[in-house]
């Protein structure tokens, strides 16, 4: 690998505002703010019409989305994601005076009610070929925004993650062994140094025929690997991924793999499997020889 790893040089980035709009474009911020006065307009309009009244939309900016982004953020970081939003607006007890000082709770409901991010009229067909589609234009810039500033190491990682998520959704899905149980699961590939992530995508199911997508794990990789081709970066992953076809894969695109692998993998060799005659492993037969004490010793 010849790439110089770490954080790449950026002239514009001198606070923490500019290093933010770094991932969060004013692509994504013009998208939001058309898509979201969009639905808002529509919304009055239909209002008017059925109730004969005049109510009005106070056009979104790009400094209120700021303010609003900004305020979500404080939330995330003074944990209060199962506070009451009027809990943080109350003027005694636990309420945040930042929050009132930024914006007004009526107006920053109004603008979490009208939040879009991509065009209503043409969503319906879009569905039909993509689950994603209500947040797809997003996702897409914000991935090719993700390795604009930053270089990986040597060595990634490739693996999910269960983001909770109880709301109305397609693709939800309830994974019992993970302490959130029901969510939108990620496919993420990070740095494994220090858990940059490099590319992502969203597991959305089956397909609308109801088939189900066969070597998911493999197509997952590769897809998630297509920035690094011919790189010689190394790629770890769990027991779900690894297979023999995907390193084969992998090393055409002189990439590498380390990973466990499930013993139910048809690939693999007889003679690697477990028998009854060579299950005991050196080390139960090197402790079975030696007393309990003379291991401790050891």
């Amino acid at each position: 690998m010849k790439e110089k790893c770490g954080v790449k040089d950026h002239e514009c980035v001198d606070n923490i505002q500019s290093s933010f709009d770094l991932f969060f474009t004013t692509e994504m911020k013009e998208s939001i703010i058309l898509h979201t006065n969009q639905k808002a307009h529509a919304y009055y309009a239909k209002w008017n019409e059925e109730h004969n009244d005049n109510k009005k939309w106070r056009v979104l900016q790009v400094e209120e989305l700021n303010a609003f982004i900004g305020l979500l953020l404080l939330a995330g970081v003074l944990r209060s994601g199962k506070e009451s939003v009027n809990e943080l607006w109350k003027m005694k007890d636990c309420g945040r005076p930042i929050f009132r000082a930024t914006m007004g709770l009526t107006r920053f409901q109004s603008i979490m009610q009208f939040l879009r991010f991509d065009d209503l009229t043409t969503r319906e067909e879009r569905k039909k070929l993509d689950k994603l589609a209500p947040v797809r234009q997003m996702i897409d810039t914000l991935k090719k925004t993700l390795l604009r500033p930053y270089t990986p190491g040597p060595c990634l990682t490739v693996d999910e993650q269960l983001v909770p998520f109880r709301g109305r959704c397609g693709f939800c899905q309830y994974m019992p062994s993970k302490p959130a149980k029901y969510g939108i699961k990620w496919w993420l590939c990070c740095d494994s140094n220090n858990a940059y992530i490099c590319d992502l995508d969203i597991y959305v199911g089956k397909g609308r025929d109801g088939t189900v997508a066969k070597r998911v794990g493999e197509t997952v990789v590769t897809n998630l690997t297509q920035s690094f081709k011919g790189s010689g970066r190394n790629i770890t992953m769990d027991n779900f991924f690894t297979s023999v076809p995907l390193a084969k894969t992998l090393l055409r695109d002189n990439l590498t793999l380390v990973g466990t692998v499930r013993k139910n993998k048809t690939e693999i060799p007889v003679e690697f499997m477990p028998h009854k005659k060579t299950q005991r492993s050196f080390f139960n037969i090197w402790f079975r020889r030696r007393s309990y004490s003379d291991v401790l010793r050891a």
